[in-house]
């Protein structure tokens, strides 16, 4: 994986992660007007039914957006980690501004070159020079990380 790749992979997390959570939202909306048809309709065994399966759903509606959100998570860490193995000050505040700080829904993208330029006080060339310049350190970075584990292995 590049480090592009893993900076990228946030988003994708984040977007999963959303919509787990509204999955889990909309069961719970089920459960409720269930609920209250229970409290005004005498309950037939069967009226149990509908109730029953809303709750299996819920339960693993709610186990699947733990675990999307346990790896946006780690995908966020690792990326802070990555970012910060940036010495330059600039470069890492481009790095975060394309990939932690994107657009949330409904776009769901990054911030466009204009955005950073225009947040960081920076021309657009600045903004691209800058990011192209912090990929190729982390990529030479990561290569020597993946060499080093290689070598210990």
């Amino acid at each position: 994986m590049t480090a592009k790749d893993i900076l990228e992979s946030i988003l994708t997390y984040d977007h999963a992660a959303d919509e787990a959570c509204k999955r889990v939202t909309s069961i719970e909306s089920d459960i409720t007007f269930i609920t209250s048809r229970m409290d005004k309709v005498a309950v037939k065994t069967s009226g149990n039914h509908d109730f029953s399966d809303s709750l299996d759903r819920l339960i693993q509606a709610k186990r699947e957006a733990n675990e999307v959100i346990d790896q946006y998570i780690k995908a966020k860490s690792e990326a802070s980690a990555l970012i910060n193995m940036v010495e330059d000050p600039r470069e890492q505040q481009c790095l975060r501004a394309r990939y932690l700080d994107y657009h949330k829904a409904p776009k769901w993208e990054p911030l466009s070159w204009e955005e950073i330029a225009d947040r960081e006080k920076w021309s657009r060339s600045t903004v691209t020079r800058t990011h192209a310049a912090a990929l190729e350190k982390l990529e030479i970075k990561l290569q020597n990380l993946q060499f080093c584990d290689f070598e210990t292995k």
